[in-house]
């Protein structure tokens, strides 16, 4: 005969306790985000590896700038990542903002930096 654990077809619905369905959390909702994340890792190429790149620098984390070719005096200093809502300039696509302790603000390349723990 059929397993004992497989619920009969046309179960009602409610009849088993439905586990499958996390509890409604307002506010929590992660899923734009992950939607968001999956749309990007399907579109492949640079942009996903860029956004990895960019995680691995979490708000306010202390970094060690290197190997900038510009501004090639900053090197070796140290600075702050901050948030895009809070910064003074619009936004530099592939890059982080850094507030040096001199006050300055700056984007850096995720490549250009070194997260300090």
């Amino acid at each position: 005969g059929m397993p004992f654990m497989a619920p009969p077809p046309g179960l009602p619905p409610g009849a088993l306790p439905n586990l499958m369905e996390p509890p409604s959390l307002p506010g929590l909702s992660l899923a734009p985000m992950e939607a968001a994340a999956a749309a990007m890792a399907a579109a492949g190429g640079p942009v996903e590896e860029e956004h990895v790149l960019l995680e691995k620098f979490p708000p306010y984390s202390r970094v060690l700038l290197c190997d900038l070719m510009k501004n090639f005096e900053l090197n070796g200093q140290f600075g702050v990542v901050v948030p895009q809502s809070v910064s003074q300039w619009p936004e530099v696509p592939g890059c982080l903002k850094v507030r040096l302790s001199a006050g300055q603000e700056i984007a850096v390349k995720p490549s250009n930096m070194r997260l300090v723990t």
